[in-house]
């Protein structure tokens, strides 16, 4: 049962959306959106089904994140978010684009790093077996052996297409991984 929906908007999140919606004219942009919130309100429909709680929706410049301070089922409310995304990508045959664009947003939120869905799977995996510090240190190296190759094979298709500029905000998004959060500080 829900208790309470706690909204936060942040400037630079309505800022950086308003600008790509006006300038990008490949329609990418609306379908990282929509892609980005359908990933949240599948966090959102595992919470409402398994939880008894209050959520927090915050739109800030690293993205959109549903979180709730009481989660008996976390992991399973984690898993939600990429699995809605993976779905979605089932319609590949019908809409393409909006198909790719949510097997990306997946694809990057179950990469283990910082505090994406991915990162605070293998978080509470590790610390089944290991200390919180060792964990944590565990998690560091994972997250970085994921995030290298990832961005330099990111770089090499941005070099390769000159005028894919998505690839380019992407990779900045996923250097942004490496200088900062709750996995790799």
């Amino acid at each position: 049962m829900l208790k309470r929906v706690h909204l936060k908007f942040n400037f630079s999140f309505i800022f950086i959306i308003t600008f790509s919606l006006v300038f990008d004219k490949t329609g990418i942009t609306f379908y990282s959106l929509v892609a980005c919130l359908l990933h949240e309100a599948g966090h959102i429909l595992a919470m409402l089904f398994l939880e008894n709680c209050d959520i927090k929706i915050s739109f800030t410049l690293r993205g959109i994140a549903a979180t709730t301070r009481n989660l008996k089922h976390e992991k399973i409310c984690l898993a939600a978010g990429p699995a809605a995304n993976f779905l979605l990508f089932s319609l590949y045959p019908f809409f393409p684009a909006f198909a790719a664009v949510n097997l990306i947003v997946g694809g990057i939120n179950i990469i283990p790093v910082s505090e994406n869905d991915g990162a605070r799977l293998l978080h509470l995996y590790l610390i089944k077996f290991y200390t919180i510090g060792y964990s944590e240190i565990l998690e560091k190296i994972i997250g970085i052996l994921f995030l290298i190759p990832l961005i330099g094979l990111l770089f090499y298709v941005a070099i390769t297409n000159p005028h894919n500029y998505t690839l380019l905000v992407l990779i900045i998004y996923l250097i942004m991984f490496l200088i900062e959060g709750r996995g790799l500080d």
